[in-house]
């Protein structure tokens, strides 16, 4: 007889998890969503992220709730309909569910889930098994599993790029696919506190664009009108050439000490809106922009979001309403004029900026005209011969492109500005070409604070990447393979009782590629959780009967190193 017979029977899961047809009869009638009366989680609701918040690199897509420091809260449908995707990975929204509710228009999207519940476990499981594959994605049709208001679908969790527990909630069109606020649709959001104001700035050009850097970025004194709302510049403001404003805010919503997002800002100029941007919904398209939105050297330098109050030509983000052109402010000698720019959260409270500015001879110089000429620069050294390739205004920068070798390490600046455009960068290891034998060994990577963050293996002596960030890099070297070690139980132990097998598996070079798990030579599944190295086999996947079994674990990394641990298990 077999010591392990598995409980994993694919074609019995979906016929056990697959029961019901999904129909527009069987739904009530409904016009729009209504997140009051049914929210996502049934606690009290505090928000650790609101919806359209400046993130590296992105604009937040939905609200994130916190639960408590803790997962494992009951999370539900907030509308009848039906899963439409379904998808596990190591990073990114972790284990995450799309809704379609088709009498709304709309998806809704749960995400960083510790588990999902029993019918969709069952279905997802049952896929992870049939392929072999922890990360798995799945489209599914109306009629594979049907939800119903308030029917649990998953459990609140911290997996994918959460960094505490939460749940992160999205409401989307259900045809265009854009995030939109959830707060419109009656999500409660108690909030008595208006804006933060932490920075007022003046950005001054003699070109007619958007140009941000420490030359031409003036902080402005603001005194107290009535605290923590209302603020005026102390003295009129002397502008030339070409200028427009910066603000570094915040807003805080009740029982949270998080700076999250405002949602409404205005800009007024002799009584007159000149600019709006209003926060409700965006396309997921538009987040390189957010990059070209603030003041990114600013950002690089302080980690802190100065946002700009009027946008560059080329920038078509939809936030922006009203904007009278896309070109900055002009002075006009002598002339004066009266300012006031006001934020507002969701819930209308306001905090304000009053100013008069007043036009003066002469323009705001600076180093070299706005932007970069074609880039076709060459470097080369022993050890390496590299060449870099842009095409015009690539850089968003007033300073000269700074392109240069030291031993391996080639060093692009500015290091602190935006890469409007992907630079082509072509590189010929000679080192590696004298010693042939690295190169199984070889990647490029950035070099960060702490170590070289892998970019891509390297295949030959010669390398063409494009990068989107200026930076050091170099070609560094890891032939170490991974360290694997047991977290709560040890080779030739008993472990009746135990739920789950903890595995814990660390490369510190590159980082782990793939994993596999087999027992008494049968594919297993481990669920990984990158924050903690830690993979964890549910051992109610399987039936095992009393005696002596083997498990089997394998890791590779992004090199292709591999480390294998086999451990004895015994039933009693």
């Amino acid at each position: 007889m077999s010591r392990i017979f598995s409980k994993i029977l694919y074609s019995f899961i979906l016929t056990i998890c697959i029961s019901t047809s999904y129909s527009q009869d069987s739904l009530h009638s409904i016009t729009e969503l209504n997140l009051k009366d049914h929210p996502p989680i049934e606690i009290p609701l505090r928000y650790s992220g609101t919806y359209g918040e400046l993130r590296p690199n992105h604009f937040h897509a939905g609200v994130d709730l916190k639960t408590q420091g803790r997962e494992g809260f009951p999370v539900y449908a907030v509308e009848d309909g039906f899963l439409s995707r379904i998808k596990v990975e190591t990073g990114s929204y972790g284990k995450v569910i799309y809704l379609d509710h088709p009498e709304l228009n709309k998806t809704t999207v749960y995400a960083h889930l510790n588990r999902f519940s029993p019918k969709i476990q069952s279905y997802i499981k049952g896929e992870q098994y049939l392929h072999q594959t922890y990360e798995i994605q799945r489209y599914l049709r109306p009629s594979q599993i049907p939800v119903k208001k308030g029917e649990i679908i998953g459990y609140s969790g911290n997996t994918g790029n959460s960094f505490g527990p939460h749940l992160h909630f999205e409401v989307r069109d259900r045809e265009s696919e854009e995030p939109m606020n959830p707060l419109q649709f009656g999500l409660e959001a108690a909030d008595h506190d208006p804006p933060t104001i932490q920075g007022f700035y003046l950005y001054e050009s003699e070109e007619p664009q958007v140009v941000t850097t420490f030359e031409n970025r003036t902080m402005i004194a603001l005194k107290t009108i009535e605290e923590r709302i209302h603020y005026s510049a102390t003295d009129t403001i002397d502008v030339q050439g070409y200028y427009s404003f910066g603000i570094q805010s915040f807003d805080r919503l009740d029982l949270s000490a998080n700076k999250n997002g405002w949602y409404r800002l205005e800009l007024m100029r002799n009584d007159s809106l000149i600019s709006e941007l209003t926060i409700d919904r965006f396309n997921f398209t538009e987040n390189p922009l957010i990059n070209r939105s603030i003041d990114y050297q600013f950002y690089e330098t302080s980690n802190n979001r100065v946002l700009l109050t009027t946008k560059e030509t080329s920038n078509p983000l939809g936030f922006f309403k009203n904007s009278p052109s896309s070109e900055l402010f002009k002075a006009e000698v002598g002339k004066i004029d009266d300012w006031k720019l006001t934020l507002s959260d969701y819930s209308g409270n306001t905090s304000s900026i009053h100013w008069t500015t007043k036009g003066i001879r002469g323009v705001k110089k600076m180093s070299i005209p706005f932007g970069n000429s074609t880039i076709n620069q060459h470097a080369n050294n022993q050890l390496l011969e590299a060449q870099l390739i842009a095409v015009e205004n690539s850089i968003y920068s007033i300073e000269d492109l700074d392109f240069r070798l030291s031993g391996d390490t080639l060093s692009i600046g500015p290091k602190d500005v935006l890469v409007r455009n992907p630079l082509l960068l072509k590189i010929i290891a000679k080192e590696i070409k004298q010693k042939p034998s690295w190169l199984s060994y070889a990647f490029f990577g950035r070099i960060g604070k702490k170590r070289t963050n892998f970019i891509r293996k390297v295949e030959s002596d010669t390398l063409s990447i494009t990068l989107r960030n200026t930076g050091d890099f170099h070609f560094a070297y890891d032939s170490i393979a991974p360290v694997v070690t047991p977290r709560n139980f040890s080779s030739g132990q008993a472990i009746n009782g135990y739920r789950y097998l903890e595995i814990e598996a660390e490369d510190k070079e590159t980082g782990i590629k793939s994993f596999e798990g087999y027992l008494d030579g049968q594919w297993i599944l481990f669920e990984h959780e990158p924050k903690q190295n830690r993979f964890t086999f549910d051992t109610s996947d399987i039936l095992l009967i009393p005696g002596v079994h083997t498990l089997e674990f394998e890791v590779e990394d992004l090199l292709g190193n591999k480390a294998k641990k086999t451990f004895s298990l015994t039933i009693n």
